[in-house]
């Protein structure tokens, strides 16, 4: 969400991302109920359940709205808006940015281009499945910032620029970076710009990480 409006990333975002620190259970209650509130002043029928087992989560579904839209045939199918928590267990300070967009003017708190990166490095190297996203973001942010060391040495034991490049480069020999460019082009202003997930590892070759 940061890198499409407050860095000016030329990908569309898929999903929400807010780091938020030591959120108690009692705040995610209240940040839910505040959700389940704005859609219904906006005329939306909605059903919500918590569940904070681990992890704190929400279920929000929204009945009928398919079907009222004629885009269903199925007047009982919902959309299901997923509200996760994961904890970081990093501690960082915000960049602080004037928003000046949507008809929107106010000051918001944003996650600085290093961690970003670093974050986006350990999301490629660690998902369950691949995904396109993480090779073009960490493209695009490796021209604003190196990676925060501090977080990838946490993560993942790496605190230097060879051993990252080395992971970086192991891990992506056998991807089908072709296919993953495929999957995130309808996401991107540019199509063409899927290139930059072909042609990824031999940019991290010669990119100074």
């Amino acid at each position: 969400t940061a890198l499409r409006i407050a860095y000016e990333n030329t990908r569309f975002s898929e999903d929400l991302d807010f780091d938020n620190f030591k959120l108690s259970e009692t705040e995610f209650i209240l940040l839910t109920k505040e959700i389940q509130r704005g859609l219904q002043r906006e005329g939306f029928n909605v059903e919500i359940r918590n569940v904070m087992k681990r992890a704190f989560r929400c279920y929000i579904k929204l009945p009928q709205i398919l079907f009222d839209n004629a885009m269903s045939d199925l007047k009982n199918e919902k959309i299901l808006i997923q509200v996760d928590t994961e904890p970081h267990n990093f501690s960082y300070a915000p960049d602080k940015l004037i928003l000046n967009k949507f008809d929107i003017f106010t000051q918001i708190a944003v996650t600085p281009p290093d961690v970003l990166l670093a974050q986006k490095i350990y999301a490629l190297l660690n998902r369950k499945r691949a995904k396109g996203r993480d090779f073009y973001d960490t493209v695009f942010l490796l021209q604003k910032t190196k990676p925060n060391y501090d977080y990838l040495k946490q993560k993942i034991g790496i605190a230097d620029a060879q051993s990252l490049k080395e992971k970086i480069l192991d891990y992506t020999k056998d991807l089908n970076l072709k296919v993953l460019a495929r999957d995130v082009e309808s996401f991107l202003f540019n199509p063409s710009d899927s290139k930059k997930i072909v042609l990824f590892p031999d940019y991290i070759s010669q990119v100074e990480l």
